[in-house]
């Protein structure tokens, strides 16, 4: 079997690669990237789901950048892609050649389609505890989680934190997620810690239990984004982000988990980067070269399969583990206020509301139970028919929290050859 085959398209810039990875099927295609000062635009800002085990990825000009097919994906995933609007031809091969490579690999396939945990649980009652929940999406999550009946613990590096694009207006306060919990009915509690300190899991972890008597729940969200050539690094620096992004979410693991197996439930939730996936090529896009994500993305790719690996530790013992990521670009607070972060269409960035939501989604308990899965946001919620909520748990109205297009919400579009 093969695991790797390229083909090009004669005439066109467009490259497809089928990368056979486990289970999955992947078709990426390379567009000429816009002039630079939108070059961002055309990077992945839409994952849409195309039935269960299929996504398509749209960047901000409508142009097929991914496929992405399991390979036990039912049937009928080709016929939702080609009802897109739109479509090029190249696309629609695309399309063609990934469900060719999918139908080769027949004799491994279940044949059923991908299943669906259908009962769900309630975090009322849990407590969780949330990291970098000062700002975007862990102040998010923080709130999802406490409208839902958790009890949360929040934390940050600091109380208040002016952000650095803060002449925009933006300032970022730990207290303001915590009064925000309480004002809508909730139990919220802030606590300090500075997870670059490799002895402050144990401090946290003590204070959070004195408190509240347990933890069920772990949002590793804190999160330190540096990006620059590799030759600006040096090893402190390298230390320093990995104590944030890698290490210290594993000793916060290790020490919530015994208490989560004696319980016989629990949950960890991963807050990953779309930037840990491995690039294809070369050719490499304009996004992979430009993005400067080297040590950022190990440190993330590192969350990635510590979630994989502690899920098989923990799945006989009720307590599910599992790393999401966004599915691009964040409509975060700060994010809006840096003037050059969406190129002026801050619309195809995915709310903060999506995120938190798939969160709450992995923290409920389930049967059955979700758990050593990788995945993005817009992804978990298509698989589980779930509509993204506001934050206080009302109805939120975003064409762009996520693309729904299976069979009864597509659009009336042009029929195609």
């Amino acid at each position: 079997m093969f695991r790797h085959t390229e083909y090009r398209f004669p005439g066109t810039c467009d490259r497809v690669v089928i990368d056979l990875r486990g289970a999955c099927v992947d078709a990426l295609l390379d567009h000429p990237d816009a002039p630079n000062d939108v070059w961002a635009f055309g990077i992945v800002r839409r994952e849409t789901g195309l039935g269960p085990g299929a996504w398509a990825y749209l960047d901000g000009f409508d142009r097929l950048r991914r496929l992405r097919v399991q390979v036990e994906a039912p049937a009928g995933w080709v016929e939702r892609f080609r009802q897109l609007p739109l479509r090029t031809e190249v696309e629609l091969e695309a399309a063609r050649l990934v469900a060719s490579v999918q139908s080769a690999l027949s004799p491994w396939r279940a044949g059923d389609p991908c299943p669906v945990p259908a009962a769900q649980g309630s975090v009322a009652g849990k407590v969780a505890l949330v990291t970098g929940a000062s700002r975007g999406i862990g102040a998010a999550i923080a709130k999802r989680l406490s409208a839902a009946g958790a009890t949360t613990a929040v934390t940050a590096r600091t109380p208040s934190r002016q952000a650095s694009n803060a002449a925009q207006g933006v300032e970022e306060v730990l207290a303001g997620t915590v009064s925000w919990a309480r004002e809508h009915g909730g139990t919220a509690e802030a606590f300090l810690a500075d997870l670059s300190d490799p002895a402050a899991p144990d401090r946290l972890v003590e204070e959070v239990v004195g408190r509240f008597g347990r933890i069920d729940i772990l949002v590793n969200n804190a999160a330190r984004a540096v990006y620059r050539p590799i030759e600006q690094w040096d090893l402190p620096a390298v230390q320093k982000l990995f104590n944030v992004n890698a290490l210290s979410p594993l000793a916060l693991a290790s020490l919530v988990i015994p208490g989560m197996k004696q319980r016989g439930f629990g949950a960890i939730v991963n807050v990953s980067s779309i930037v840990a996936a491995h690039p294809i090529g070369p050719p490499y896009g304009l996004f992979e070269r430009a993005s400067l994500t080297t040590v950022y993305a190990m440190a993330k790719a590192a969350l990635d399969r510590m979630s994989t690996g502690l899920a098989i530790e923990c799945v006989d013992h009720g307590v599910q583990v599992n790393s999401i990521s966004p599915s691009g670009g964040v409509r975060t607070a700060g994010a809006l206020a840096a003037s050059n972060m969406f190129n002026g269409f801050p619309e195809y960035a995915e709310p903060v509301e999506t995120i938190a939501e798939a969160v709450l989604a992995l923290c409920e308990p389930r049967d059955p139970m979700i758990t050593g899965r990788v995945m993005t946001s817009g992804a978990l919620l298509a698989d589980l028919e779930r509509p993204v909520r506001a934050l206080d748990g009302g109805a939120f109205l975003d064409p762009f929290a996520t693309i729904d297009l299976r069979d009864e919400a597509l659009p009336a579009t042009p029929s195609y050859p």
